[in-house]
């Protein structure tokens, strides 16, 4: 019996220690369990802190583009206005410049007819004359130049009546 005593003995010491051999992997395995558990969440909570980060970066990127976006559009509504405003004026200035052009083909004729010695220079196609360029020319200018070519005893002689 001592013989069977001996072999359950050897039995029992090697099946305890393959049950410590087995308790001792099974706790490094739960160690390396919860390492592992412990590096997915901090990778998790990192990830979520760069998501975050790069949706602020990308926010703050396309409200940057958006209110650029927004001031050329307004630029652009300024420059439409300005340039319906230069239309305008376009047109004011060309009606200006064929009133000019008008006068200048006009105006040297003014003291040929100042002059006529005939019945049909009176005093009304004198008025005629000068109202006609006074009130189609336009600038300055041209009115004193207008001015200085009419005849200055007629006018004195005009302005007495």
């Amino acid at each position: 019996m001592t013989e069977n005593l001996r072999y359950v003995t050897a039995i029992e010491l090697l099946s305890s220690q393959k049950l410590m051999l087995e308790y001792e992997k099974y706790n490094e395995l739960q160690a390396k369990s919860q390492r592992m558990q412990e590096d997915y969440e901090n990778q998790l909570r990192e990830l979520e802190k760069s998501k975050q980060g790069g949706l602020e970066e990308l926010t703050e990127y396309y409200e940057a583009k958006l209110q650029e976006t927004c001031a050329r559009l307004e630029q652009v509504a300024d420059l439409c206005l300005l340039i319906s405003k230069f239309g305008a004026l376009e047109l004011q200035v060309s009606t200006l410049l064929e009133g000019d052009a008008v006068c200048k083909k006009l105006a040297p004729a003014i003291p040929k007819v100042l002059h006529r010695k005939t019945p049909s220079s009176s005093s009304s196609s004198f008025f005629f004359f000068f109202f006609f360029f006074f009130f189609s020319c336009h600038t300055p200018h041209e009115s004193s130049r207008i001015f200085s070519k009419l005849n200055a005893p007629r006018l004195k002689k005009l302005t007495a009546i």
